[in-house]
């Protein structure tokens, strides 16, 4: 009988423990399951940033510029993202194209590779928190061609973007 006893008492005291750990998991005091949970492993960087874009090397062609990106999900591709870039030219934004980018949700880094006329090229960003890095390398020499410096932003505080359809897509 004794025995009985002590084994209820045991089983009680996981199902308490057990509980507890439930509620722990949940934000104040709601199972794991009730907590909102993130959109994506995209979030890090789907949005609205600006900064500067700065030209490296001997291009006489290349201007530097203040630049906004956004960055969209692209549908039924889980680790892609399109980013819609634009430049600020007299307090307006002004597209400069497309690119798809493969995105590392560990590393919080982006990767896109393009042609576009005689250039080929490739973009890749870090983000780190609200800020974001990056950087043209000019295919197949790999010299650095462009260097990006970008923060997390809100349409409100940039001009106006353009419609989807103005970018070459």
């Amino acid at each position: 009988m004794q025995r009985n006893f002590i084994s209820v008492r045991i089983r009680r005291a996981w199902y308490a423990v057990a509980i507890a750990w439930c509620l722990s998991l949940g934000s104040h005091g709601a199972l794991a399951s009730d907590a909102p949970q993130p959109a994506s492993g995209l979030d890090f960087v789907v949005g609205t940033w600006t900064g500067t874009s700065t030209c490296v090397g001997d291009r006489p062609a290349c201007k530097n510029e203040t630049v906004v990106y956004r960055f969209v999900p692209l549908d039924g591709h889980p680790n892609q993202v399109r980013l819609y870039a634009d430049k600020i030219i007299d307090g307006k934004r002004v597209p400069m194209g497309a690119l798809v980018f493969e995105v590392d949700g560990h590393r919080g880094t982006l990767r896109g590779e393009f042609t576009r006329g005689q250039t080929h090229g490739e973009w890749s960003f870090a983000v780190m928190g609200k800020t974001m890095t990056g950087k043209l390398v000019i295919l197949p020499e790999r010299s650095v061609g462009r260097d990006v410096k970008a923060r997390r932003a809100t349409e409100a505080e940039v001009p106006a973007a353009p419609p989807v359809s103005d970018y070459d897509n």
